[in-house]
């Protein structure tokens, strides 16, 4: 029931923090993602407050319920830096830096590190940093950071409208998917090394080198794919960058 309790917190978590920068985007997604609820008018405002104060009611509580005070703080932690993504006054997204900066945090350092906690918690176990999960934790932060420079690929020209200023309004989707790919492609190059370095006492071999060199390769090639593709392919490419995310947490199963 804990583990249960835990993926239902996540999710709640999600949705406030997703649903908040719709509710405050929604100009923006009208020209960016007309598909979206409150862009498309399917929804609206008023429901999609009502579900980001029962996700946040409902996540809170079940944090406060099943973990620690310190784990229920740094939970609303997150979501409080999440949310300054969108919400005025602050509405920290209007400055690529700091937008990358608060995606990098939630998503690569706190999510990360909350997870195992909260883990050594629901399994009685005493909290020791494990190599694999400080690995993740560093691997994620910086991938989490490449995500929040090419989440904004497909938006240039509702961005440019709402005088949102991103990396890829400001120097071009081509230049900042490169930029994204060399900076992933150095990550993924560091675990390989590090796999080598630290040996079979430390890591899997297989899924360490093997696994990060196959991310490598897919890699590369939807680069190529975006290059050949042109903005038709712009957003194929960061689904791509997503699948990649995800396939990180296969790769940490084994390692």
């Amino acid at each position: 029931l804990g583990s249960i309790g835990l993926v239902l917190a996540l999710l709640c978590a999600n949705t406030v923090c997703v649903g908040v920068n719709q509710i405050f985007d929604v100009d923006l997604d009208r020209v960016n993602k007309p598909y979206l609820p409150l862009a498309s008018g399917e929804m609206q405002a008023a429901m999609a407050w009502c579900l980001v104060g029962g996700a946040l009611v409902v996540g809170s509580a079940l944090v406060a319920g099943l973990f620690s005070q310190l784990l229920f703080c740094i939970y609303v932690a997150g979501i409080a830096v999440g949310s300054l993504y969108s919400v005025p006054p602050f509405r920290l997204r209007r400055w690529p830096l700091a937008a990358a900066c608060i995606i990098a945090c939630v998503r690569g350092c706190m999510l990360n590190c909350w997870l195992y906690y909260a883990a050594c918690e629901l399994l009685f176990r005493p909290f020791a940093w494990d190599p694999a999960v400080i690995f993740l934790t560093r691997f994620m932060t910086v991938f989490a950071a490449m995500i929040a420079i090419t989440k904004d690929l497909a938006d240039v020209e509702g961005d440019k409208r709402g005088q949102v200023k991103t990396f890829a309004s400001t120097f071009g989707c081509g230049k900042v998917a490169t930029t994204a790919a060399i900076v992933l492609a150095a990550n993924y190059l560091t675990a390989m090394l590090e796999g080598c370095l630290k040996g079979p006492q430390v890591f899997h071999m297989v899924p360490m080198v093997v696994g990060h060199g196959a991310a490598l390769g897919y890699l590369a090639w939807s680069r190529r794919r975006l290059a050949a593709g042109g903005d038709q392919e712009v957003d194929v490419f960061y689904r791509r960058i997503w699948h990649l995310f995800y396939f990180e947490y296969l790769i940490y199963v084994l390692i």
